[in-house]
């Protein structure tokens, strides 16, 4: 019965292992792309928050309360794609990818006079940015 344990408690081990190591390669995946954009905003990947998620921890500490969407757009750069969602005001920025599941995206929030509020990203775990009622492109500026 207890070799039972054992050899359960070892499945688990070798299953989280290969979830980890799934994780990091997908992470490790984004690495040239990251080292580019880094590199055409003048910027050092190290320098900001979160630097596996770059340019994440960049844009929330470039993007400051109360800017307007010109000044959001000048400094957004590099995406592979966007979404405005005019029922939420908020825009969808997909980096390296254009595939749901492959990009990474965060959320540009901004508020009911269209200025910018804050950053949202995704949980690691799970895809939660949802592009339902949201059409390709920048709101206007």
């Amino acid at each position: 019965m207890k070799s039972g344990y054992k050899i359960g408690a070892f499945v688990v081990f070798l299953l989280i292992s290969a979830i980890v190591c799934a994780l990091q390669i997908k992470v490790e995946s984004y690495l040239p792309e990251q080292r580019n954009l880094a590199r055409e905003l003048g910027v050092n990947i190290e320098d900001y928050p979160y630097p596996d998620k770059f340019p994440t921890g960049y844009f929330s500490f470039v993007l400051k309360s109360g800017m307007s969407i010109k000044e959001v757009h000048s400094l957004i750069r590099g995406y592979t794609s966007v979404f405005r969602c005019d029922k939420a005001f908020e825009e969808i920025y997909y980096y390296f990818s254009n595939n749901d599941s492959k990009a990474l995206r965060f959320i540009v929030y901004y508020d009911m006079d269209f200025k910018y509020d804050e950053l949202g990203t995704e949980d690691e775990n799970s895809r939660t940015i949802l592009l339902d009622g949201c059409a390709p492109g920048l709101f206007e500026e």
